[in-house]
């Protein structure tokens, strides 16, 4: 399956925009005086308020679009510029609009009334304002001119209301030192790190204290942890630019696994010696406590520690990093193993000093800058995370280790292989059971774990399943890969060479790697990070099995020495820009293909940018992918390639509540369908780039990786 593969070859073209429909929107007139009477309604109410609570003189409120209007076309970029306000973010709302412009089943279009059940997915847009640019606003609004984009922009909009402080408030007080994390909005204009100055002056004179060396900021957002007064975290979330105030969380904690005790005299299995393989070897991490210092690894793993460590490793620590680095390297013991053989050396690098303190919100913030560090400076092309907060996925949320990690994956183009957690066991129906931060990152490659190496396996209890965040990585896991269960557990060799059994994703991750790290070093250093995720996933298999539990299936373990099976792939891969398509065309087999079928496995990964400030539109840009049977046949009247369902036909399959639009942006999805040779003549599929971001300027690139097998019956 690794053995030989085809890089594929692609033709790239420019596409036309179309325009966006005019008929579409509220009438002008009234868009016009409800706007204005909302606008002066919060300046009013900002006016009034002391400066303390609007930094700057700069309030903020949001702005609703209507549900049907969320593309880029629609969105109201022209009206908020000319105005002179600014986007901080977005949230998700279901709302529920005075009037419907596209047609619904059963209505006959435009202007049908709709019951309040009839609401609909929409954002709120968080925004920011001068006191000034407030007050002129009314005026400005009446006098746009109502064939201007700006006015058009006008009419797609429901409302501007004001943000309660209730609702940015979220902390329930479960820390026990009276710790919350605030997440503040950051305006780039306002200074490279306002309002934090100003948040921590007000903070501090209502009586709060704070831990500056704590203090997160990343793209659009600040987090930072205070603790003062409860009864004056109401008073708290009324500054401007709070979005919002919550319990902190702890990183997950360690168990200690079952030991059992050195054996007397010969080891039970020897090490082999690192030879040069001859060829390239990917530069390899796994991310963690690093290693004790008498493991039985030797030199296929290399310690990398921290240069200032706070505190000493625990023994639940050093058990857990070593029983992860030996599952990169080694994988499980097997039955009857006496040699154990590596694909290639790699790193143990520590990011993580002692065992998880529910009360300690320093460490968590500790271990995610060690985490960033490692992989800036370390790099890596491929890594492994079996570590992390003990916060299950949100759809309105996207936590600091999600948002930082998976940013600095599209720019650096690192694999990252991540556990999913261990709380499978929780709550389904609360979502106390979803991925924990950060496996819902879009561009990771998350791992969940399963009870068996054979063919009658399922998702491991403990397992975390999806969804994961709502949008294009709505399908999480990615994978499973075996981690153990009760009865058949995890081994591994620790110090002394001594067995230790255990379980966990935090297994099932690693586990995974030592896979990725072999396919990568047998098709070789040209293929991207994106296309081995594809590949991955592409060989992958499911069955019947429910995609909530085991994402797009498990992955069988690939070794050193291990023939390869399956179908030889072709590989696509490149940078899509705006506007860009790519036709990627699918070789045939060779011979007579007359009454044959034609059965065509893809699949499609892509990383993209994305946006922490923005949970309803987390991922900046995207990919669209459209089978295409015969590039030679005639288009249509608007030039297009005639097309087949292909990944459409699995939109039903996908997790619940993911909408058509963010399906067909998954960044990642695979299908298999058969076709006769006939209909299929000269296959291709058609990528093309999606911009999800609201911004004027130049949209992000995608890179994307697309893996393709044909077979004939």
């Amino acid at each position: 399956m690794f053995e030989r593969c085809f890089r594929g070859k692609a033709q790239n073209f420019t596409e036309t925009l179309s325009p966006v429909d005019p008929a579409k929107g509220y009438e002008i007139w009234e868009t016009r005086m409800r706007l204005t009477e909302e606008v002066t309604a919060i300046w009013r109410a900002a006016n009034a308020l002391d400066p303390i609570y609007i930094p700057q003189k700069l309030t903020t409120f949001e702005v609703i679009p209507h549900p049907d209007l969320l593309t880029r076309a629609y969105f109201p970029r022209d009206f908020l510029g000319e105005l002179g306000f600014t986007v901080l973010g977005s949230r998700e709302l279901i709302h529920a609009p005075r009037e419907r412009f596209f047609a619904a089943p059963g209505l006959k279009g435009k202007g049908e009334a709709r019951e309040s059940a009839d609401s609909d997915r929409t954002y709120a847009l968080m925004v920011a304002a001068s006191l000034d640019r407030l007050q002129a606003a009314p005026f400005n609004i009446i006098k746009m001119d109502r064939e201007s984009l700006a006015a058009q922009q006008a009419r797609y909009l429901e409302a501007i209301v004001p943000v309660d402080p209730a609702s940015r408030l979220l902390a329930r007080g479960t820390n026990a030192r009276g710790w919350v994390e605030v997440t503040l909005f950051r305006r780039p204009e306002g200074g490279e790190l306002f309002p934090l100055g100003e948040f921590l002056a007000f903070s501090r004179k209502l009586g709060f204290s704070d831990e500056p060396k704590y203090v997160y900021p990343t793209r659009g957002l600040i987090f930072l942890p205070v603790r003062g007064p409860r009864e004056l975290l109401p008073e708290l979330a009324r500054f401007a630019f709070v979005r919002e105030i919550q319990d902190p969380v702890a990183l997950r904690s360690f168990k200690p696994p079952l030991t059992s005790p050195a054996p007397e005299g010969e080891p039970p299995c020897q090490v082999a010696p690192l030879e040069s393989s001859g060829g390239w070897v990917p530069k390899t991490a796994v991310l963690d406590g690093g290693v004790p210092a008498d493991n039985v690894m030797g030199p296929w793993l290399r310690t990398i520690k921290k240069e200032k460590p706070e505190n000493a490793p625990s023994p639940g620590v050093d058990a857990h990093a070593n029983g992860v680095a030996f599952a990169a390297t080694f994988g499980p013991l097997r039955p009857g193993e006496s040699l154990l053989r590596g694909w290639g050396p790699i790193d143990a690098v520590r990011v993580v000093d002692a065992a998880s303190d529910q009360d300690n919100i320093a460490l968590m913030y500790t271990a995610l800058n060690e985490v960033i560090l490692a992989l800036q400076e370390g790099e890596y092309i491929l890594a492994s995370l079996s570590l992390g907060p003990d916060a299950p996925a949100r759809d309105d949320k996207i936590h600091a280790w999600t948002a930082k990690i998976d940013q600095l994956l599209f720019e650096r183009k690192i694999l990252l292989i991540v556990a999913v957690g261990n709380n499978g066991g929780e709550s389904h129906v609360t979502g106390a059971a979803r991925v924990q931060s950060p496996s819902d990152s879009l561009n990771a490659l998350s791992v969940g774990a399963c009870d068996s190496l054979g063919p009658d396996w399922k998702r491991a209890d403990y397992s975390a399943i999806g969804p994961g965040h709502g949008g294009p990585g709505l399908i999480k896991p990615d994978l499973v890969c075996f981690g153990g269960v009760e009865g058949n557990y995890f081994s591994f060799l620790g110090p002394g060479w001594s067995r230790v059994d255990d379980v966990g994703t935090s297994f099932a991750a690693p586990y995974c790697l030592r896979t990725a790290m072999g396919a990568w070093m047998k098709i070789g250093s040209w293929l991207s990070a994106v296309a081995l995720k594809a590949i991955l996933i592409h060989y992958a298999e499911r069955g019947d099995r429910d995609p909530n539990e085991v994402g797009w299936g498990r992955l069988q373990p690939f070794n050193p020495g291990d023939e390869p099976v399956g179908a030889n792939p072709n590989i696509f891969q490149g940078e899509m820009k705006y506007r860009r398509y790519v036709l990627n065309e699918i070789p045939l087999p060779e011979g007579d293909l007359t009454g044959k079928t034609l059965t065509i496995k893809a699949t499609i990964c892509a990383f993209a940018p994305v946006a922490r400030y923005h949970p309803y539109a987390y991922a900046l840009a995207a990919v669209e992918i459209r089978f295409i049977p015969d590039k030679n046949a005639p288009r249509d009247s608007k030039g297009h390639h005639p097309t087949l369902p292909f990944f459409d036909g699995d939109a039903g399959k996908a997790q619940e509540g993911q909408s058509p639009r963010d399906y067909r942006h998954s960044n990642a999805k695979t299908a298999v369908n058969s076709f006769p040779a006939e209909v299929v003549k000269a296959p291709c599929f058609l990528i093309r780039h999606v911009d999800r971001s609201e911004s004027t300027e130049e949209p992000f690139p995608v890179d994307y990786g697309l893996a393709v097998t044909v077979t004939v019956t």
